[in-house]
């Protein structure tokens, strides 16, 4: 996960080097396990036969099983790895059936630390399945209750947690955030970038894994009646995903081959320049719990931002005069057509944004914040 360009990947490393910035030695550690390094996963040779002919639930009870082995043959291996750095407290991310990190900090009496950023057996079951959840949230909790303190994404998250059991006096919030200098020039090399590729009309864009619970098929449906306003708009779908083939199809089907482009994945480091050159920036749709990166980056590309009204989104961009939140009974295109339409609004929309996430919500704002939390948790 954390060699990968997903959000996931983004924000382990970003803080890890905010937490390097500020003066603190950090060992970044990911023990393999039976998963890929996608939530789908993929199998080769034998395997992908066994796979093809075993009914999903039973393959993915198997995989789940062979995930919690694994993880308990990496305990000896973390424990080594504790005893040489000498670390004075374990910082954990969540992640599904994974409590190797957590065992060994607690065999070794050193202060264990946990992140959670999403409910992980619902957001498994949402995608391919969870066979085990009722033994990883037995364990999570577990983890909850022997850790010196969680920190969680937002109050969604905190809530959950709460309601499952863990201490709320335990539990503090930070936001998801940036590296302010991957967005320097980004800008300038996104003009370069429209102009490279010959991009004249207005552009709608996306950023992210093309997953079912970001609904970019609604942007493709909001693609017709932009057309219908903006002939030569062009919404701009950056990345990649299983439901990529199914979504090229019917946007051909669509009628809309010169007016939706998939560019698939980019290297990270050109990621802001894709976003700077948006002229509205789009994120259809997430799960409830969610607080996408992309919406900060966004952000920090000093892009006009349209997403889901979510509580977990509100918190951070509910004042209107920093984004467009919307309720899924309103209508997207709509609020596509008006901010391109409006371009004094858009403008300052996208300078708003850009300013409060700049100020507010950098990863060495978050680092400094959630050491001052361990440090509290720890006196």
């Amino acid at each position: 996960m954390i060699d990968q360009t997903s959000g996931g990947s983004i924000h382990i490393n970003s803080l890890v080097n905010a937490f390097k910035s500020l003066g603190h030695e950090v060992l970044l550690d990911a023990p393999k396990s039976g998963q890929s390094g996608t939530m789908v996963g993929k199998v080769a040779g034998k395997w992908s036969k066994l796979k093809s002919i075993t009914p999903s639930y039973i393959w993915l009870t198997i995989r789940d099983t062979y995930d919690v082995w694994k993880d308990i043959k990496n305990v000896p291996m973390i424990k080594g790895i504790m005893e040489k750095f000498k670390p004075d407290i374990v910082f954990e991310r969540n992640a599904y059936l994974q409590t190797a990190g957590a065992t060994a900090a607690i065999e070794k009496g050193i202060p264990y630390f946990l992140e959670i950023v999403s409910p992980a057996v619902e957001e498994r079951s949402e995608v391919i399945g969870a066979p085990l959840g009722w033994y990883h949230n037995k364990k999570e909790l577990e983890r909850a209750k022997a850790a010196e303190g969680i920190i969680v994404l937002s109050n969604v998250v905190k809530r959950i947690l709460v309601e499952r059991g863990a201490d709320s006096e335990k539990i503090a919030v930070f936001p998801i955030a940036v590296a302010p200098e991957r967005f320097k020039d980004c800008k300038t090399k996104g003009l370069q970038l429209r102009e490279r590729l010959g991009m004249k009309g207005p552009v709608v864009g996306f950023v992210g894994s093309i997953a079912a619970y970001h609904g970019v098929g609604q942007l493709i449906e909001a693609a017709v009646s932009i057309k219908k306003d903006f002939p030569d708009a062009l919404v701009w779908i950056v990345g990649g995903g299983e439901s990529l083939p199914e979504l090229r199809s019917r946007a051909e089907k669509m009628g809309l081959d010169k007016n939706v482009r998939f560019e698939g994945f980019v290297p990270s480091a050109d990621v802001p320049a894709y976003m700077a050159a948006f002229d509205v920036a789009v994120l259809p749709g997430t799960a409830y719990y969610g607080s996408p990166i992309k919406l900060c980056e966004y952000g920090a590309a000093g892009v006009p931002v349209i997403a889901p009204r979510i509580e977990s989104i509100e918190e951070m961009f509910g004042d209107p005069e920093v984004a467009v939140l919307i309720r899924p009974e309103e209508n997207l295109s709509d609020a596509v057509i008006n901010l391109l339409k409006d371009r004094d609004r858009a403008k300052n929309l996208g300078e708003n944004i850009r300013r409060l996430v700049l100020s507010k919500y950098t990863w060495i704002e978050v680092a400094g914040s959630m050491i001052n939390f361990i440090e509290e948790r720890l006196s």
